[in-house]
Parts: C-alpha cells; structure tokens; sequence
C-alpha cells in the first residue's frame, strides 16, 4: 500500500477541534469521522466526536486492531469505545460516537461503519440516507433565506442557524441508529 498524501482538516481552525483521524499502518489506512455531539457533555475537556475519535484511533493503533477482518475489527472497535464509558447512564444524544472506513491491503477491500464516503477509481460509495438530503436540503433552505434576509456568509458561518434549525431532526434521527432499514 502507498500512501500519496493526506491532510486532517477539521470545520475549524483549532485542529484541537478536530473530530476527525487518520491511522495509517502497513495493514490498513482507516478514516474515523467524530460525529457532531447531539448534545452538550464534555469527555475529559474535549467533544464527544473527539473523544469517540481519539478512542478509536487508539484501539486501531494497538496491535490486536492488525489481522482482524471487517466483521471482527468492528465488533472490537465497538467494544473499546463502549468500554470506554462504562458504568455510566448516559443520555443517547450523549453517547460519544463516530463513523470509519477502513482499506485493508492484506484484503484489499474497503470497509465502512457509518457514513464515510469514499472514491475508488472514480466512483463514488456514499453511505447516505433520506434522512440526511432532508437535513441538508433544510439547512441549505434555512442559510439561504437567512442570507435573502440580509445576512452575510460571515454571520453565518460564525452563528449557522441552519445547524440550529436542523437540530431537533438530528436528535430524533438518533432513535433509527442500529435499526435495518433506510
């Protein structure tokens, strides 16, 4: 496996910010999306996208993440992060999580959990669900009327009442969340 090039860039400018990782081994180069907290609780000063990154790039990087296949890597991925905070009754918007994907060499097959994206030889894999164009068509309508209301792209991008718009909607997504079905 070479690797070209890659950049982690979070929506910020702080990469402390970032919810986002890359692990890179000889056997795999896996992407971890941190997922935007639905709700409001800190893990150890950071989000709990951060966290749930931070906490997966740690069990990719441990020796027993090497020879797995898909199935037995993300029940172990699973496993670190829900071990993680154990012993804790936490709300379901609270719980720290995040997608991944996963090119294995020794396979050499693409593996996804969640809603990465990925482009092999030119084509597009999205994993994404009616639920998600309904969201982001709702918060483009939001941005766009608040920008026909006078606002500029500066005060919206610092405030975003799209995201705030679309809030409820990702809070009442989470109860789909392990369920087949679009």
């Amino acid at each position: 496996m070479k690797i070209a090039e890659w950049v982690v860039q979070g929506k910020q400018s702080d990469p402390l910010l970032c919810e986002d990782a890359l692990v890179l081994r000889p056997q795999f180069a896996a992407v971890i999306d941190g997922v935007t907290s639905k709700g409001g609780r800190l893990w150890q000063g950071r989000s709990s996208g951060r966290y749930a990154s931070e906490c997966l790039a740690r069990a990719l990087n441990s020796e027993e993440a090497a020879g797995m296949n898909s199935v037995q890597l993300f029940a172990y991925l699973d496993r670190c992060l829900r071990e993680s905070w154990m012993g804790e009754t936490l709300e379901t918007q609270e719980l720290p999580r995040a997608s991944v994907i996963v090119y294995n060499e020794r396979f050499r097959q693409v593996w996804s959990y969640g809603d990465c994206q990925c482009l092999i030889n030119g084509v597009l894999h999205s994993h994404s669900k009616p639920v998600d164009r309904l969201a982001a068509d709702l918060r483009a309508f939001v941005l766009e009327y608040e920008r026909l209301q006078g606002k500029t792209e500066e005060a919206l991008f610092a405030e975003d009442p799209g995201r705030a718009a679309i809030g409820p909607l990702l809070r009442m997504q989470l109860a789909f969340e392990n369920h087949p079905g679009p």
